[in-house]
């Protein structure tokens, strides 16, 4: 069993007061070889009967008596009224177990937050100031008893405070590194992947040819028609046709497969799963029908279109993603001077 399994959860927590008092014994076992404390007779007695608590504590857990909310209520209270009464009963026997109060309520902190953690430093104080208060041992020592009692209440509310604080710092860095993660690879206007993002999806792709056999094409896509629409209707009306082009292009190819725009009006796709140069050729298709649809707002009679090359992977020759990306893009330029409108696919050419 791994530390973290044998403390996590209430069996868990259960366990850890056994383990505490084990843990107790072995610091008076060593106080009492050193010759720091006499007799120890009371403070082994409290040792005990917080053993048979522990052990009493961890069968009820195990039994499920009660809600989980109504043990976790009951065993904060406890916790801290068994130690105050072994602070009252033992008095300075107890003096190497002073740090269990803030022990106790910093753990009950961490596991249920603040609101817990505020109730059980609350609980801890009052019941170690009473136990000083009925003790003549630690009512000989006043400034002492109250310093104790200070800090079992200030330390575990500083420090699950503290805690907290740190935890939403981390957060929003976590946040923030996931934002810029974000903005490093996605194009600024659509949302698409950018170059960078689009190169390392081709990396990939041709990776997995080469070691699994894997099949795909690269399509470049250039839009026909889009600079009219930017001089007729404005450069605001052009932004939006490029996120209608995104939408629409994210909605024609599957999860897998990277869409890219790769600057003004050129797109690509890294699509994983046509075999063959027809299968591109329907995709390529389909995404022209998919830009077709749109409409500038305002100006129905302007209409965009697509000018497409595709070529397929693997291929014998081109090897690399500099030599497919040129392929490909001069496919398209190839398909854009020969007729617009068009999808031409390594190998093979549709008009």
């Amino acid at each position: 069993m791994q530390p973290k399994e044998l403390t996590s959860g209430e069996a868990g927590q259960a366990r850890l007061r056994c383990l505490g008092s084990v843990l107790a014994l072995a610091i008076y076992a060593i106080a009492h070889e050193s010759g720091a404390f006499g007799p120890l007779d009371k403070a082994v007695l409290a040792i005990a009967v917080h053993s048979a608590f522990a052990y009493f504590w961890g069968w009820l857990v195990a039994l499920r008596v009660g809600s989980h909310e109504m043990r976790r209520n009951v065993v904060i209270v406890l916790d801290e009224a068994i130690l105050a009464v072994a602070l009252w009963y033992c008095g300075g026997e107890m003096a190497p177990l002073l740090w269990m109060p803030i022990f106790m309520t910093v753990g009950n902190g961490l596991r249920y937050g603040a609101r817990l953690a505020n109730i059980s430093a609350a609980v801890a104080s009052v019941f170690v100031a009473a136990a000083f208060v009925m003790s003549p041992f630690w009512r000989a020592i006043p400034g002492v008893a109250v310093g104790i009692v200070l800090a079992t209440f200030i330390v575990p509310v500083y420090a699950v405070s503290l805690n907290l604080k740190l935890q939403r710092s981390q957060r929003e860095s976590e946040r923030r590194t996931a934002e810029l993660e974000i903005a490093n690879r996605t194009d600024a206007l659509t949302g698409l992947s950018n170059r960078l993002d689009f190169s390392r999806a081709m990396q990939r792709l041709l990776e997995d040819s080469r070691e699994f056999g894997t099949r795909g094409a690269l399509f470049y896509i250039d839009l026909d028609g889009f600079k009219t629409i930017n001089d007729c209707a404005g450069h605001a009306a052009g932004d939006q046709v490029l996120k209608d082009v995104a939408q629409q292009l994210r909605a024609s190819v599957r999860a897998n497969d990277v869409v890219a725009r790769l600057g003004g009006d050129e797109f690509a796709i890294v699509a994983r799963g046509p075999a063959s140069a027809c299968e591109a050729e329907l995709l390529g298709a389909k995404v022209q029908q998919a830009i077709a649809e749109i409409r500038v707002r305002r100006f129905p009679e302007l209409r965009v279109g697509a000018t497409i090359g595709a070529c397929m992977i693997p291929d014998p020759v081109l090897r690399d993603t500099d030599t497919v990306v040129g392929a490909t893009d001069e496919l398209m330029l190839s398909a854009k001077r020969s007729k617009k409108g068009s999808v031409r696919v390594r190998g093979t050419a549709t008009a």
